[in-house]
């Protein structure tokens, strides 16, 4: 019957519609649920496991690879590689936590570029070119624009990171510094010393993967979420204004 097989075939198209829009539904509410990060009772499990941790004996020389003043109460230092993907997700946090609390907290840098070209530590390249990342963010920061340089690397990234050359790095420098001066200085033999102190202290560290931060001293390997960064913060405010 004609009339019957029509039926038949809206039915069969309306279940296969059907179907994909649950199943879209579905992937959707996944996926907004994953970006918003882990639920409270797994927030407050990570910054009580942050805290079972003592503070590390270190002394970290001071860098001008940093965001926020020097004498805020909380210092974050983050031994990065620029074009790391788990790095660039902390990026994001770390824009949050600095606007919201300005002047209360510092990120400060250190290189481990995950590039056997320049870092022995590594076995295999993981990210072609870090080391040159590596150099014109030290460079940057030796003429005065690590900031401007930063935002704007991180800003391009999903751009640049598959196909990041000294070319793009300098491509980014426009508009923030003079190119030919910012490749001066990625050349200069304080770059390349500063690279170097930055690997010899992640090998006494023992530095395996970035991120890796130190909030006043105590370690944290990966991308710390935004909210037990935010935890982790408020702690240590509560703590420096009972000193």
């Amino acid at each position: 019957d004609p009339g019957m097989r029509a039926a038949s075939s809206l039915f069969i198209v309306f279940s296969v519609l059907l179907f994909f829009a649950v199943f879209a539904t579905s992937t959707i509410l996944s996926v907004k649920t994953a970006s918003q990060g882990p639920g409270p009772d797994e927030t407050r499990a990570i910054v009580n496991e942050f805290y079972s941790r003592a503070p590390e004996a270190m002394n970290l020389p001071e860098r001008t690879l940093a965001v926020g003043p020097k004498n805020a109460p909380v210092t974050v230092a983050v031994y990065t590689d620029f074009l790391c993907s788990a790095c660039y997700k902390f990026f994001q946090v770390e824009k949050q936590a600095i606007a919201r609390y300005r002047d209360r907290v510092r990120f400060v840098y250190y290189s481990f570029p995950l590039d056997h070209g320049c870092n022995e530590f590594v076995k295999h390249t993981k990210y072609p070119n870090s080391c040159f990342a590596s150099r014109a963010m030290i460079a940057a920061a030796r003429t005065g624009v690590f900031e401007d340089y930063l935002q704007k690397h991180f800003a391009s990234y999903g751009d640049i990171a598959r196909r990041y050359s000294p070319d793009v790095a300098l491509f980014i420098a426009h508009g923030v510094t003079d190119a030919d001066a910012l490749l001066k200085e990625v050349q200069s033999p304080r770059t390349e010393e500063i690279l170097t102190e930055d690997l010899k202290l992640a090998e006494s560290l023992a530095i395996g993967a970035t991120p890796t931060l130190f909030i006043n001293g105590r370690r944290f390997e990966g991308a710390l979420p935004r909210e037990a960064l935010f935890m982790i913060i408020e702690r240590e405010l509560e703590g420096a204004r009972g000193k």
